[in-house]
């Protein structure tokens, strides 16, 4: 399990995904992303739902946000990144919930 705030690199194409301890204290959380030239999708899943993320694949660069309320005993999400296409790259860079944006 990864800590916030934390940065990930691009591992190429296929489904990646990260786990990010985000704690247990509620506030906004922020994901800074570049997606390059070759579309990806970024989803940010808890307890089996997608809570945020790009809406579908998207190229350039942009900001995932959304508002941090754990259940207890619950504190992770799955950032999950689709890379369908072949030499894809892609980075995010995700803050602790009521941090300012991290940078890429």
């Amino acid at each position: 399990m990864l800590p916030c705030p934390w940065s990930i690199e691009s591992r190429g194409e296929g489904v990646t995904h990260h786990l990010h301890y985000l704690g247990d204290q509620p506030g906004l959380v922020k994901i800074k992303y570049n997606l390059y030239v070759k579309p990806d999708d970024i989803r940010v899943i808890y307890r089996g739902q997608v809570i945020a993320g790009t809406g579908g694949p998207r190229s350039g660069r942009g900001e995932i946000r959304f508002d941090w309320k754990p259940l207890a005993g619950d504190y992770s999400v799955d950032v999950v990144v689709t890379g369908d296409i072949w030499g894809t790259r892609w980075n995010y860079a995700i803050t602790c919930p009521g941090q300012p944006a991290a940078s890429q």
